[in-house]
């Protein structure tokens, strides 16, 4: 019987991948959960929204979300802990940039054919712990990516970004066009990249860029999301986090 990943099994898309390789797993899970909502009827299908190698997330038919500890013994029987009843909400999740993108690590990649063409291969965002708490899986950048397609790009003062203002014509300076993910060397390193189109290549702020590009100083720049997801609260290691479970709207990237 194969152990889940430390990193655990979230979102509907690696649920879904998860069942073949990871299937007898599941299946005790579902069935022990199954008895236990429904004793009269265990054949009754019970949604897990997350799997953990300790505990699980189960969805019952009444909207409510439940958190199991569990332990597998040697003969497969399932021993579940109390339940314990968490939420999933819609919340904003705004980042300062210094919490995306870890240090040394630019966010302007490359121009895109001539410099001066206002065009750049950026870096949006990385999966993983950002610096004030909020976790991005590799599987929901992955899912999100159309979302960043035609993606609005303002310049922003960090308070303006923080507050959700600054969405002014006179601070709009290019959008985002061809969003890719793309996989990092382990669970949760991948990100998500695409070309930054300046409105104004020969304006103030694409100047400085392309100075700084120049100099070796892409690091100075960076961009943050300004996004609205489904997130829920859960324990990685020892650190609580706020984890992203879908984006489902992104307002802008500043």
């Amino acid at each position: 019987m194969k152990k889940i990943p430390l990193r655990g099994l979230t979102g509907d898309v690696l649920m879904r991948e998860a069942v073949t390789e990871y299937r007898a797993v599941i299946d005790l899970l579902r069935g022990v959960l199954a008895t236990r909502f429904y004793p009269t009827d265990p054949g009754r299908w019970m949604n897990l929204e997350a799997v953990y190698p300790d505990s699980v997330i189960v969805n019952t038919d009444k909207g409510h979300l439940y958190k199991f500890t569990y332990t597998i013994a040697a003969d497969n029987t399932v021993t579940l802990g109390e339940p314990l009843e968490v939420k999933t909400d819609y919340v904003a999740l705004k980042e300062a940039i210094e919490s995306i993108i870890p240090d040394g690590d630019a966010v302007f990649i490359e121009a895109q054919g001539d410099a001066n063409s206002g065009k750049w291969l950026i870096r949006v965002i990385k999966a993983g712990l950002s610096g004030n708490g909020n976790y991005y899986p590799d599987t929901v950048l992955r899912e999100s990516v159309p979302l960043f397609e035609g993606a609005r790009v303002f310049e922003k003062s960090d308070d303006e970004h923080i507050a959700g203002k600054g969405k002014d014509v006179k601070n709009l300076i290019g959008r985002l066009t061809t969003p890719k993910f793309t996989e990092g060397k382990n669970a949760d390193t991948g990100e998500i990249t695409a070309t930054f189109e300046f409105i104004e290549p020969e304006g103030t702020t694409a100047t400085k860029v392309r100075e700084a590009y120049a100099r070796g100083m892409k690091d100075l720049f960076g961009f943050s999301i300004d996004a609205n997801a489904k997130a829920k609260t859960v324990k990685r290691g020892n650190v609580t986090v706020r984890e992203a479970v879908k984006f489902t709207e992104v307002l802008s990237v500043d």
